[in-house]
């Protein structure tokens, strides 16, 4: 559970650290009509950080598997790099919610404490809970908190491509 929750805090870090910095008109900027701003990922980001903490605490118990520290790897890797577009569910597309980036981050730190506080306080085993994911199909508990990790690191690469962009434009 240790290195779980320090993914959690380093992943924190990462994507706090690539929105240092943006001013409110870049985070409105997009490339072009069907991009992301960076307001929009920071909104997304929230809305996947809300839902898998729901997920964790709402998840039912499955049939508890050992660690599978490949497995872990494997998705932890995939779901952080940015090495192609993976689409987002609908349930956590951006659809204008914050007026600010501000206000983004602010809900960004007060998901992932609160994700970083059950975890911390999480009794039971993780890999004894589970659920769908909708791009990875059944994922237990420990696997969810480490898409959490890994999905703002991805989004981080993103915010860095959009700033390149804007930056260049």
């Amino acid at each position: 559970m240790k290195e779980l929750l320090e993914r959690l805090e380093k992943s924190r870090a990462i994507w706090l650290e690539s929105l240092e910095g943006v001013g409110e008109e870049e985070s409105r900027w997009r490339s072009s009509a069907e991009r992301w701003s960076v307001l929009d990922c920071a909104e997304h980001v929230v809305n996947v950080e809300h839902r898998i903490l729901r997920t964790l605490q709402n998840a039912p118990a499955i049939a508890a598997a050992p660690a599978d520290p490949r497995r872990e790897s494997m998705i932890y890797e995939r779901v952080g790099a940015r090495a192609g577009a993976a689409p987002a569910p609908d349930l956590v597309l951006p659809t204008g919610r914050y007026a600010t980036l501000a206000e983004a981050v602010d809900a960004f730190v007060d998901r992932r404490n609160r994700a970083i506080d059950f975890l911390g306080k999480y009794k039971g085993d993780l890999r004894a809970i589970g659920a769908i994911h909708p791009l990875l199909g059944p994922c237990n508990g420990y696997e969810y908190a480490l898409i959490m990790a890994a999905h703002s690191i991805r989004h981080a690469s993103q915010v860095r491509e959009i700033r390149e962009a804007w930056r260049a434009r």
